[in-house]
């Protein structure tokens, strides 16, 4: 499935409530990597990652990697999928990264 909110033109949202049109593709690949998403609801609706199951170390990683609430946290490949978890939910809980 096509994700519109990773392809120009496209209105982005930030954790500070801004929106904002970012009119082409080298502008949106930039905001995304600068902690902008879609849509407006993610961060209030979408579960902790901490409460899904994941089938692959990169499947977890790339979660944390899209999610904005997970900005600044840094996961590896070499580090076994338990420790994954537990650096997942210490930070859930350090930073209160919860669902409104």
């Amino acid at each position: 499935m096509e994700d519109h909110y990773k392809k120009a033109p496209t209105y982005l949202f930030n954790l500070k409530g801004e929106t904002k049109l970012f009119r082409d593709q080298e502008e949106v690949d930039k905001a995304w990597d600068d902690g902008w998403f879609g849509p407006r609801g993610l961060t209030d609706t979408s579960p902790l990652l901490s409460t899904l199951e994941f089938g692959t170390k990169r499947e977890l990683i790339n979660a944390v990697e899209e999610d904005p609430r997970y900005k600044g946290l840094t996961l590896r490949l070499a580090q076994t999928m338990e420790d994954l978890e537990g650096t997942l939910a210490l930070f859930e809980q350090e930073n209160d990264v919860k669902v409104e």
